[in-house]
């Protein structure tokens, strides 16, 4: 057997032994990343507080919006207290952001009906909230409403 007919079998072998796809969410199937900074920063901003875009980029881009508050609260001096009404509102502005901006991607459906075709699970990876999630998802039109 010739080393590219060996090649040409492992690939074909392990395209048999997939059974799921895993996507992340923000970023990869949703361009996201913008709408939660805008969203956390305009809840922080109600009490005096914000992140800047290098801080975001270098540090807080990624994490959860608790450990970025907790994070504020260490380093700048945020108070605890104001945590659960900021995350409130972060929510609130999040879901905002995507029911304004949050639009199909024909090409990531069709990539989604071919996988569903061939019979593999599909699985969306995040750290937003589920319903954070499955919004995007719906107005993205990769899951049925």
């Amino acid at each position: 057997m010739h080393r590219l007919d060996r090649e040409c079998s492992r690939i074909l072998l392990l395209l048999f032994m997939i059974k799921a796809v895993l996507f992340d969410l923000d970023g990869v199937l949703v361009d996201a990343i913008e709408w939660h900074y805008e969203a956390l920063n305009k809840a922080l901003s109600l009490f005096g507080h914000g992140i800047d875009r290098q801080s975001h980029l270098s540090f807080y881009n990624g994490l959860p919006t608790k450990v970025k508050l907790d994070h504020l609260t260490k380093e700048r001096g945020l108070p605890k207290s104001l945590h659960n009404i900021i995350y409130e509102m972060k929510q609130i502005y999040t879901t905002d952001f995507i029911n304004k901006c949050c639009r199909p991607d024909f090409q990531k459906q069709l990539l989604f009906k071919a996988l569903k075709k061939r019979g593999l699970k599909i699985g969306v990876c995040s750290n937003s909230i589920r319903e954070t999630l499955q919004l995007m998802l719906k107005k993205s039109n990769l899951i049925e409403e």
